[in-house]
Formats: C-alpha cells, sequence, structure tokens
C-alpha cells in the first residue's frame, strides 16, 4: 500500500445521508462508524450525538476516495477549514507517515495526538501554522 491523500468531509449531522448519496452515484462499498459503537453519551456531548457518524468510508474499487464524519459544529465551519486533508496508509507507511506528522506538528495547534486508538489504528488530528486542518490514520 502506499499512503494516500484522501478528502474528510466533515456534517452537521447529515454524514450518513451525505454519504448514502455519494455511494449511490460512485458505486463501491461505504461503511459507516457511529459515535456509539466506540464511545459513551458523556464523551460525545449527550446521547443525542450517539447515532451521529463517527467516520464514514466511501471505496470505490478498494481505494478510498471519500471520507466524513458528522461535527456538532459544523454549522460554524468558515470556508477554507471545513474540508481537512486525510492522510492513510498501512503498517507498512507508518515510517513515511509518522515523519510527515512530526514535520507538520512543528508549530501546529494538535487537537489529537498521534497514536494508537480504539479502533486499532495509529490517528492523530492537528492545524497546522497555515489553517489546513489534516487527519492522519495508520491501519491495519
Amino acid at each position: 500500500m502506499t499512503a494516500q491523500f484522501t478528502s474528510y468531509r466533515r456534517f452537521p449531522g447529515t454524514a450518513a445521508q451525505a454519504m448514502e448519496l455519494y455511494n449511490s452515484v460512485f458505486g463501491g462499498e461505504l461503511q459507516i462508524m457511529k459515535f456509539d459503537q466506540v464511545h459513551t453519551a458523556e464523551e460525545v456531548g449527550g446521547a443525542e450525538n450517539l447515532d451521529l457518524v463517527m467516520h464514514a468510508e466511501l471505496r470505490v474499487n478498494g481505494e478510498p476516495i471519500l471520507f466524513a464524519s458528522d461535527s456538532p459544529d459544523a454549522q460554524e465551519l468558515i470556508l477554507g477549514n471545513d474540508t481537512p486533508v486525510a492522510i492513510t496508509g498501512g503498517p507498512e507507511d507508518l515510517e513515511q507517515i509518522q515523519g510527515w506528522w512530526d514535520q507538520l506538528s512543528a508549530d501546529s495547534e494538535i487537537s489529537m495526538p498521534f497514536g494508537q486508538v480504539p479502533w486499532g489504528a495509529s490517528f492523530g488530528m492537528l492545524q497546522d501554522k497555515f489553517g489546513t486542518h489534516w487527519f492522519f490514520n495508520v491501519g491495519n
């Protein structure tokens, strides 16, 4: 597997519907993970957020083409920072992706340190010094 750059859209509670539409347009395989699959109501700001999409992934011909999630603050997103760049790869890409994290995290606002997460991957999020939001995910 070679490291990839994949768009990651955030929605104000409509991620599942949007990704279902994109799946009907582009075909492929759609996977949706809701917050209630890995978090408690307290961890996500209340029971009303448990049914929101934590992560959705659309793959066409085995390749990821779009990721998405619901974000309670998505209504307040400012044009330009509403679509983070997701860098993904397999275990064989960890060293390269960790290097990219190290370089981009300098002078950045780190919202989630790069490390092991419940779904078995290494994951991290940051906003670089130029305002670009980055998601890093190295999975199996």
